[in-house]
């Protein structure tokens, strides 16, 4: 190691230190490759994250660049590939979602995307939280009535419309329903409402209700009305910050010990369309920022606002570099900045109160879960606070796929980036106990991964049996304390926890939040193992006969690989089995086992 890096060269680039198994550790970038690869070899002068990072290393590759901001763009899109253990990362980094709508179609849709295209529709966004963009299609749905089907419309090609028309949510084109040009007038006013600008639109609707009761048409009053409550729900989460038609994204910060929050506010055409909290742990304000900075726009598809206001100021050299990027990008310049006075300072003020108020909820949160771990410490009769728990379950369905999963919770919450996932390799049959034997042997065979301070198994005494031998065989017994947890076969309300040394279960009540914990990552434990059982059937199922069969669509080929674990289980059932269990019209099974037959009779 240190040789390599010893001969690194003086030239700008990116590094990455990885570890057992080729995995990557980490990855920086340089100016100088040399000059700061050199420095690592001065461990004491590292952070304790750092010095345990060049601990675990085992080797180092560089890449070579033509400057500084080509190695910026290339570590950002290594730290999205490979999301390294020791680089500072987001926890949530994807693509958020957009509200899409083409004026230029004849009978255009309201969608939900998550990548913007050059393609001439408009685009609205992005909505932060999720749920939100999704509620704002169905209000707007009420109101409006756009059509929901996906696809081109053929005008006329349908004999009568989908219940979203019998229910009030469609207009119903596809029928001719409604003429082009009102519906051009309920798309620009969609429009209209999603640009801030539904003032208009509502004063109608309130109008048209109030001349509809006067006139005793009670039926459409109460409609207009909801749609009226539909349209103010949607405006008012649109809420106007500035008279001007701004985009920014404004990153308030909040710092306390070695954590830092940062909170995000997405202006666009001056009004405020979403906000979200990023933690961060063991690092500083500033650090944090370019973190964020990095991994929140490093994707060519995500569209950049035309300014971001900081709570904190960047190092010169690192601002210059991001301003360069993002200006690139965006084909015109990017201002970053960290504003002093003014509605720019005001709106960064009011992200970094928030980032203090989430601050304050997250720490609350920990120490919650934490006194809940305490607890769970004197209900169970544990050694130690379970601060890191594991817990493992077995799917299998006739014997056919069987996977078995591992879930960890880290102080009380997932750590999804621990999950293991494991295909049966040595077992046969359905011998569930011989299955969880396997599944434990391989995990705690692995001594790179963290010992937990419980293990906790979805089973019954045998299951909890199985786990003591192999922890005993390996010597672990003593590090790592175990239970399982199963359901009353008679009163399934009833959980039975099954604890070493103790025959008879210990009976938590119900309403024990301690109770609550076991049984939530034990259902963590079953919905990875189902989810991954679900996938590797599914892969099986649709690279099979069923393949190429007229009428058997996608949808309807997920469905029968969910319901039957082969082809020739398909094959064994009766049209009525393939209706009852995936769905099928009686005469559409009858053709598809048919043709499956036919098909296994080919050579």
């Amino acid at each position: 190691m240190e040789r390599a890096i010893r001969s690194a060269p003086d030239h700008p680039g990116v590094y990455v230190f990885k570890g057992h198994g080729d995995r990557v550790l980490y990855v920086g970038k340089a100016k100088s490759l040399r000059n700061r690869l050199r420095s690592y070899l001065a461990v004491d002068r590292l952070s304790p994250r750092m010095a345990y990072m060049m601990r675990s290393a085992e080797a180092l590759d560089t890449v070579l660049v033509p400057d500084e901001l080509n190695a910026l763009i290339l570590e950002s899109n290594l730290i999205k590939r490979h999301r390294p253990p020791f680089n500072i990362l987001l926890r949530d980094d994807k693509h958020y979602p957009y509200l899409r709508i083409d004026p230029k179609e004849d009978f255009p849709r309201l969608e939900l995307v998550r990548r913007v295209k050059r393609d001439g529709a408009k685009y609205y966004g992005p909505y932060v939280p999720t749920w939100t963009v999704r509620e704002t299609i169905s209000l707007l749905g009420k109101v409006f009535m756009l059509r929901q089907c996906k696809g081109e419309l053929e005008v006329g090609k349908m004999e009568r419309p989908c219940i979203n028309h019998q229910m009030k949510r469609c207009l119903a084109p596809c029928c001719g329903g409604v003429s082009r040009e009102e519906y051009s007038r309920l798309v620009a006013g969609v429009q209209a409402v999603l640009s801030g600008k539904g003032e208009g639109i509502l004063n109608e609707l309130k109008a048209r209700m109030e001349a509809a009761a006067e006139e005793l048409r009670f039926e459409e009053a109460a409609r207009l009305r909801d749609q009226l409550m539909a349209l103010r729900k949607v405006m008012e989460r649109q809420r106007v910050l500035l008279q001007r038609e701004v985009n920014w994204d404004v990153v308030g910060v909040s710092r306390r010990e070695e954590r830092v929050m940062l909170h995000l506010l997405i202006v666009r055409g001056g009004m405020l369309i979403g906000e979200k909290s990023f933690p961060f742990s063991k690092v500083g304000s500033v650090e944090a920022c370019l973190s964020f900075l990095s991994q929140r726009y490093a994707s060519d598809e995500e569209p950049l606002p035309d300014e971001i206001l900081l709570g904190v100021e960047l190092p010169p050299e690192e601002l210059e570099l991001y301003l360069q990027w993002f200006s690139a990008r965006k084909g015109r310049k990017v201002g970053i900045t960290t504003p002093k006075r003014g509605e720019k300072a005001s709106l960064v003020t009011m992200a970094s109160e928030r980032a203090k108020e989430e601050m304050m909820r997250e720490l609350q949160k920990e120490q919650e879960r934490l006194e809940l771990l305490k607890k769970a410490k004197e209900k169970l009769g544990l050694k130690e606070v379970p601060l890191r728990i594991e817990g493992f379950d077995i799917s299998l369905s006739g014997g056919k796929d069987p996977v078995g999963s591992m879930v960890v919770f880290v102080e009380g919450e997932p750590c999804k980036e621990d999950y293991r996932r494991f295909s049966i390799r040595t077992v046969e049959g359905t011998d569930d106990y011989a299955m969880m034997r396997e599944v434990l042997t391989r995990r705690f065979s692995n001594t790179e991964l963290k010992l937990p301070n419980l293990l906790l198994i979805d089973g019954g005494p045998g299951h909890l049996q199985v786990g003591i031998r192999v922890l005993t065989e390996l010597g672990l017994l003593e590090d790592v304390e175990i239970l399982s947890i199963a359901k009353d076969r008679v009163m399934h309300q009833q959980e039975k926890v099954h604890l070493p040394g103790r025959e008879a279960p210990l009976l938590l009540d119900p309403s024990s939040s301690v109770l609550h914990l076991l049984q939530r990552v034990r259902d963590e434990a079953h919905r990875f193992a189902v989810s991954y059982h679900r996938l590797k059937k599914g892969k099986r199922v649709k690279s099979s006969l069923l393949d190429g069969i007229e009428g058997l669509g996608p949808v309807r080929r997920k469905r029968l690989a969910e319901a039957f674990s082969s082809v020739d289980e398909i094959l064994q059932s009766s049209p009525a089995d393939l209706r009852e269990k995936a769905g099928i019209p009686i005469r559409q099974a009858e053709a598809i086992l048919n043709r499956l037959r036919e098909k296994k009779r080919e050579p």
